[in-house]
């Protein structure tokens, strides 16, 4: 078998009459192939890089919406009022309606510290129309307010329209960007 080997590895016209043909891949089929996948996925990248930005966006969103959530639910369980702040440092309220760089939320009666958010990235502004929202026992608010949240290089209907109403609801809606 060695011998056969041997024999017909080194010269194509020693192989025996059906070996005689080789088949593989030439260079150019090989150029030609890669160029149409280099095609396809250019078609393709800005859909994904649309699909990464939105689900950013939702992220976001629900991050906030979960901070409103739990300072009512806790409130309503624990039967005292619950704040959630804007906050830089993650431990002290920064009065600010600049809600970007982060929120806390935070027992009043027992002084607990509930939740930190984090400050958003890429660019992303989240302002509100106060600085403090407090949920009583029952679950209501102690105001109405609106918080937008905007990503860097807005298009189409990016913007994400917060409401919490008196009775402690909140609301998420789609609008347009500014």
């Amino acid at each position: 078998m060695a011998d056969l080997v041997d024999k017909y590895s080194m010269n194509r016209a020693n192989l025996p009459a059906g070996c005689r043909h080789i088949t593989g891949f030439t260079v150019l089929e090989l150029v030609i192939v890669v160029v149409i996948v280099g095609i396809l996925a250019g078609m393709a990248a800005p859909s994904f890089s649309q699909a990464l930005r939105n689900n950013r966006i939702s992220a976001q969103t629900t991050e906030f919406m979960d901070g409103l959530d739990l300072a009512r639910s806790t409130a309503v369980s624990a039967r005292h009022s619950v704040y959630i702040c804007a906050s830089a440092n993650g431990a002290t309220c920064n009065n600010s309606t600049n809600w970007a760089t982060g929120w806390i939320v935070n027992d009043n009666t027992t002084g607990t510290l509930l939740m930190i958010g984090s400050a958003l990235s890429y660019g992303t502004t989240l302002t509100g129309t106060i600085n403090t929202l407090t949920f009583d026992g029952y679950g209501g608010a102690d105001a109405a307010a609106t918080f937008t949240l905007t990503p860097r290089g807005c298009a189409g209907s990016e913007v994400r329209s917060i409401s919490t109403a008196l009775s402690g609801l909140v609301a998420v809606e789609r609008s347009a960007c500014p």
